[in-house]
């Protein structure tokens, strides 16, 4: 089991600054020496009364979710390693606690991840972490982006920039929206002390929202929520 608490910040980014983004970071600040870049992906589970997408909507300080995690794109190796996570936070600082879980990498396609999740033993795994809840838990929705992960070498502060944010729902019985679809936001998200805008992006300062709670997982819900046919925010592959 890993665990950790941060104090974290979310900036998304209005349509059409993400590349004047990345090119800041680049020019300004170094990127991470492990991992600098990498595709995310996050099956978020919830109750069947979504009740963390609610918590998140209401802006409720104290907040839970619960996902699987593995990184990269199909076709994946023999093996993968998907990370049980429990995220909970109070206010703006999070804790986060993971438990490994190995799967066949070439039955992880995405056609098939909403019948692996549906199938993963949820309930005895976050026992693992310590979490008692016996409440039913189901796969909601299957989030993919690309993340740039960054160091601020004065401060030794990670940043991250979060692109090309998409999602398809894995519960059909939510709504109708057909495949993927695509967040037009991008999100810079800051670990540690720094409680402002890194000093690099406050060029973007006018053109950005103030600092939030920005959620992907209630972003993307709600974009696949929304009225059949409508476009506002979003865009289907």
């Amino acid at each position: 089991m890993w665990q950790t608490e941060r104090f974290e910040r979310k900036f998304p980014l209005p349509e059409g600054v993400e590349n004047q983004a990345l090119a800041l970071l680049r020019a300004y600040v170094s990127p991470d020496p492990e991992h600098p870049q990498g595709v995310i992906n996050s099956a978020y589970f919830d109750t069947p009364e979504l009740e963390s997408y609610l918590d998140a909507l209401n802006g409720d300080y104290r907040k839970r979710k619960i996902r699987a995690r593995w990184y990269g794109e199909p076709p994946y190796d023999d093996g993968v390693d998907l990370y049980v996570e429990r995220k909970s936070k109070r206010g703006f600082t999070s804790s986060k606690a993971r438990v490994p879980y190995r799967v066949a990498g070439t039955a992880l396609r995405d056609e098939a991840i909403g019948q692996i999740m549906a199938n993963l033993q949820i309930q005895p795994l976050l026992q693992s972490l310590g979490d008692s809840t016996t409440t039913w838990l189901r796969p909601i929705i299957h989030i993919r982006y690309v993340r740039y992960r960054f160091i601020d070498p004065s401060a030794g502060t990670p940043i991250s920039l979060d692109l090309s944010i998409r999602s398809r729902l894995l519960d059909n019985s939510l709504g109708v929206s057909p495949g993927w679809l695509v967040l037009r936001n991008a999100v810079i998200e800051v670990k540690g002390n720094m409680t402002s805008l890194p000093p690099c992006l406050r060029a973007l300062r006018r053109q950005m929202p103030v600092w939030t709670s920005f959620s992907k997982y209630t972003r993307c819900l709600d974009s696949h929520l929304e009225r059949p046919g409508s476009v506002a925010g979003r865009t289907a592959l």
